[in-house]
């Protein structure tokens, strides 16, 4: 679903200053064989892989603290700023 993502060069960036499990690809067919049984067990929301659940209930906490990293550090700073510019490039906008 979003294999040519990981070929982006952006990303590819991004992902070297993230931590490995979080950046890791998760085949469709576990998301959805989870997303079926979430839908039959009516489930509330559905986690995959089920490591992110603590960062989805930390979410309130762990949310500033990464808004200060992207504020504060130079490496992320420079891939948003590069993100956008291409981003302007593709739509025919300028700065």
């Amino acid at each position: 679903m979003v294999t040519g993502a990981f070929t982006d060069p952006i990303v590819t960036r991004m992902r070297k200053l993230a931590p490995r499990f979080m950046t890791r690809q998760i085949p469709a067919a576990t998301t959805g064989e989870a997303v079926v049984v979430g839908i039959e067990g009516r489930a509330p929301r559905v986690i995959v892989p089920t490591e992110y659940a603590a960062f989805f209930y930390l979410r309130g906490l762990l949310g500033p603290l990464m808004d200060r990293r992207f504020a504060n550090d130079g490496r992320l700073k420079s891939i948003v700023h590069d993100a956008e510019q291409l981003t302007r490039e593709r739509q025919g906008t300028k700065a």
